[in-house]
């Protein structure tokens, strides 16, 4: 299995947008495309929050994390029709967005 961690930093006053679009139009395509496992969509907690708890400082406002069988079937839906409709939409709502890959070992 692997996973990609999707770093998003929002445009000024688009958070609920970026958590809505996430909601109605991400999951959905991504949903039902083969080997998908799963996904979520994280955001960090408040800085107050990190510092108390002795945790780093967020470098993103959000972080989608999706779930595969392989990576082939994660660039599958990578270059499909589903994501070519849905991504768009997010990458309009964000100043950044950058990933990693990830094998799950355990």
């Amino acid at each position: 299995m692997i996973e990609l961690h999707i770093y998003l930093k929002a445009k000024p006053g688009q958070h609920a947008a970026i958590e809505r679009t996430y909601r109605e139009a991400y999951v959905p395509a991504i949903s039902i495309q083969k080997g998908f496992r799963s996904t979520r969509l994280l955001r960090p907690y408040p800085s107050e929050v990190n510092q108390r708890i002795g945790g780093r400082a967020a470098q993103c406002d959000y972080e989608i994390n999706i779930a595969f069988d392989t990576e082939e079937q994660r660039m599958a839906w990578a270059t499909g029709p589903e994501h070519q409709d849905c991504w768009p939409k997010m990458e309009a709502l964000c100043d950044s967005i950058e990933w990693e890959g990830f094998d799950v070992v355990a």
